[in-house]
């Protein structure tokens, strides 16, 4: 007889759980008379039984875990169900969807599932560590839980959600620990997988996060697919992410596509995943039908070298997707540093994007090297960069300001050597001279930049009570640079209560937010070894950056870049907003934020659109912005700025500074048209305002001869 039965699950795909519910229905009969059609054939066809069963009977099912006694919710499947509705809380059960903090979610909303109520478990037998964790106080317990002793919930791990209009039903969407996060995105692996099992050419589909092990310091991540199919000779590979395409965000598509005979499990029956083989990334990212493709001549050679560099992959074909092997705009930055080194010349990011396997990279870049190099000068007094000059002008005018104050305040451990942490901080410095350089006028009233001979030092203070100490705080934010007397980063040291705290303090004059995280990374190294000699040599500093800067726009390289500006920018229009208040006549940096948030579905629409349209989520939702500000304006022509980092030569992206450039975007919305031909038009606006953002604003401003309101930004 089991026999029989694995012989019927096979051949008709039948659900193992209906088989011995329906066995369990014959016996009750008042002989074994069905049981016996059932596993011989008999006068019925044993598959009629199964299907006439599974068909006329509601499937019910109960879930929770051994913690609270088994049963915590149950759901009486319907047709048309979701097959991962685990229910509603049974009676007395108390069932609770947090997040990461423990707050509770809304309706739709992904988080772990907490279980009270009646039937939790007291803990596990001798093991307080476990049971501290897994068992916490309900801040949620009402009186009437209270009274009955319900005041501790269980955390299960599961993730779930409500399910919207279902009255209080659940559903189940794998556990915790099979979330990960890639390229800044938090993913569900069992999401892919049940995407990947709706193709009927698999069996099923196991989606793991695979860490490439290369030269890269922690190695890359990026998802890896392995898949066990129906018919393996007949398996296309190509159809398969083609198909993943349709359903899912980019992000969520693996980079490779594996496949095997089985999926190997554990003892317990689950997945071994020390036992999958290592990820086919050259077929699985490929684009091309025919599969890996080697590369053909030295230019490829060398760029797979460098794919393979910045990705920790073993193999690259010249049609496989710089993005499907788990590249991001990250990635794409610190390609151009890489290919500088091998290929002595930067890579456009515009170009990556546009041309995203190496093959189609290849063909697009000649074989004469652009040898665009920042050379270290050497001069008495450097000049400002375009973007330095302008808050230079600004601080002047303003006659002190905090508007361009960047604080970072961190509570220091309690054996942190202060000593040590000022050279870390110096040492740095020393590396970056822009963090203890003033600011001065020469004779003919042009500003330039001077590096200190002193260290910068950390000035201490201490307070024995909080509110004092947040007034003082506060009061050092605000307190204006003098640009002529003091180096552009100030360090403070507070000791509140015993506990001590370390603010620094940049104008961002010399800093911008890649430099952030520059500046963490070099201090926290020069720290832990009490110098900065393992740290990377730097081919540049910041003011060799503004002296090239200040050479390469005069003459042809400067018109070429005007001419594009001001006639992408001429007979603007000044936007007017109707506001229930006037506009002062002079900024003052106040104002307020108003935040919101786009609920999953609408997020996917969002996202189904760029993919449509073959461009960002940013674009897209730079066309709604465009549309809400046309509505509200009745303008039709409409401007805005937006942040570059302008780090795009490789020399740069090491240096600590002010980078940042504001590039203007202008749009002229024409009601006749569609939104995807609307979303085509700003696309084109962005990716020529990023091809021609040489230009600093602060030049384009001069150039078009703007005249200046106090009460707009320029």
């Amino acid at each position: 007889s089991t026999e029989g039965i694995a012989s019927l699950i096979r051949q008709h795909d039948i659900e193992v759980a209906i088989l011995p519910q329906v066995i369990l229905s014959l016996l009750s009969e008042q002989d074994l008379k069905p049981l016996k059609i059932l596993v011989t054939g008999g006068e019925t066809p044993a598959i009629e039984v199964v299907e006439r069963f599974s068909r006329d009977r509601n499937m019910f099912n109960s879930y929770g875990p051994t913690e609270i006694t088994v049963a915590a919710s149950a759901h009486n499947y319907q047709p048309g169900d979701v097959a991962s509705n685990i229910g509603k809380a049974v009676q007395n059960s108390r069932l609770y969807v947090l997040d990461n903090h423990c707050q509770i979610l809304p309706i739709g909303a992904l988080g772990e599932l907490y279980i009270g109520g009646a039937g939790l478990a007291r803990g596990y037998l001798n093991r307080p560590d476990l049971t501290r964790e897994r068992f916490i106080e309900n801040p949620f317990a009402t009186e009437e839980d209270k009274a009955k002793g319900y005041t501790r919930l269980y955390k299960t791990g599961d993730l779930v959600r409500w399910l919207p209009g279902s009255d209080g039903q659940l559903q189940y969407l794998g556990r915790n620990d099979s979330q990960v996060k890639i390229r800044g995105y938090r993913i569900e692996l069992g999401e892919i997988e049940s995407a990947l099992l709706e193709n009927p050419e698999l069996k099923q589909a196991v989606v793991v996060a695979h860490v490439n092990k290369g030269s890269t310091p922690q190695g890359s991540r990026s998802l890896a697919a392995y898949l066990v199919a129906e018919n393996p000779a007949e398996l296309d590979i190509s159809a398969i992410r083609e198909g993943l395409n349709e359903r899912l965000p980019e992000y969520m598509v693996p980079s490779s596509f594996t496949e095997i005979e089985t999926i190997p499990l554990t003892i317990n029956g689950k997945l071994d995943r020390k036992a999958l083989p290592e990820p086919v990334f050259s077929n699985g990212g490929s684009v091309d039908e025919n599969g890996y493709l080697a590369p053909r001549n030295p230019l490829e050679k060398t760029l797979c070298q460098i794919w393979k560099k910045l990705l920790g992959l073993e193999r690259i074909g010249v049609h496989d997707n710089f993005f499907r092997l788990g590249g991001n705009s990250i990635t794409a930055v610190q390609l151009t540093a890489l290919s500088r080194g091998e290929l002595n010349r930067d890579i456009p990011l515009a170009l990556l994007f546009e041309q995203k396997t190496i093959a189609r990279l290849a063909a697009k870049l000649t074989t004469e090297s652009e040898n665009v190099v920042i050379q270290k000068s050497e001069l008495n007094q450097y000049p400002l960069s375009f973007a330095q000059e302008r808050l230079w002008f600004i601080e002047g005018f303003e006659q002190g300001s905090s508007a361009y104050h960047i604080p970072y305040l961190v509570q220091l451990h309690e054996n942190a050597d202060i000593t040590r942490m000022a050279l870390a901080i110096n040492c740095v410095a020393q590396r970056h001279p822009v963090l203890n350089s003033v600011y001065l006028q020469n004779e003919q009233g042009r500003g330039y930049q001077q590096t200190l001979d002193s260290c910068i030092k950390i000035s201490s203070h201490s307070f024995n009570d909080a509110n004092t100490w947040s007034k003082v705080l506060k009061g050092n934010i605000a307190k204006p640079f003098n640009f002529e007397a003091e180096p552009s980063l100030r360090v403070h040291l507070y000791e509140v209560n015993g506990t001590r705290y370390l603010m620094l303090l940049w104008h961002h004059i010399a800093f911008d937010g890649w430099s952030n995280e520059l500046f963490l990374n070099e201090l926290t190294q020069t720290y832990a070894d009490g110098h900065a000699d393992n740290l990377p040599a730097l081919d540049i500093t910041y003011r060799d950056y503004a002296v090239w800067q200040r050479g390469l726009l005069q003459g042809d390289s400067l018109a070429k870049l005007v001419t594009y500006w001001q006639q992408k920018l001429n007979g603007y229009e000044t936007l007017v907003l109707p506001t229930d208040k006037a506009r002062p006549q002079q900024l003052d940096y106040r104002g307020e934020d108003f935040t919101f948030s786009f609920d999953s579905a609408l997020s996917e629409k969002v996202r189904d659109l760029a993919k449509s349209q073959q461009t960002t989520v940013y674009t897209v939702l730079l066309s709604g912005f465009y549309l809400t500000l046309a509505t509200l304006s009745g303008q039709r022509d409409i401007v805005i700025g937006t942040p570059s980092d302008n780090r795009h030569h490789a020399q740069t992206q090491s240096l600590i500074g002010f980078f940042i450039n504001s590039l203007v975007l202008r749009t002229e919305i024409d009601p006749d048209i569609s939104v995807g031909e609307l979303v085509a038009q700003v696309h084109e606006v962005v990716t020529q305002a990023k091809i021609h953002q040489e230009l600093p604003f602060e030049k384009l401003v001069d150039a078009l001869g703007i005249e200046r309101d106090p009460s707009r930004h320029p």
